[in-house]
C-alpha cells in the first residue's frame, strides 16, 4: 500500500484512505518503548478485496470487519 506523506495516511487497493487513528504505546521485553500508529479504514464496507486484505482470525465476522494496519514509525527510519 502506498504512503501519503502529507496526510500521513496509506492508500488501499481501492484507493480509499487509510487514516492514522491513534497511537498504541507499549514496551519490548527488555523494556524500550514502542510507539505504534494504528492506521483504520473506515469505508471497507462492500469492497471486493476484503478477504485478500484483512487477515488474521478473529470472532467478528469478516464483513463487519475493517482493515488495521500497525506501523511502527521509528521502526521504518
Amino acid at each position: 500500500m502506498p504512503y501519503e506523506e502529507n496526510t500521513d495516511s496509506y492508500l488501499c487497493h481501492r484507493g480509499r484512505r487509510i487514516q492514522a487513528a491513534y497511537e498504541k504505546k507499549t514496551k519490548s521485553k527488555a523494556g524500550y518503548p514502542i510507539v505504534t500508529t494504528v492506521y483504520t479504514c473506515a469505508e471497507c464496507a462492500g469492497c471486493p478485496h476484503k478477504a485478500q486484505c484483512i487477515k488474521g482470525k478473529s470472532k467478528t465476522p469478516l464483513q463487519d470487519r475493517s482493515k488495521n494496519l500497525y506501523v511502527s514509525k521509528p521502526f521504518l527510519r
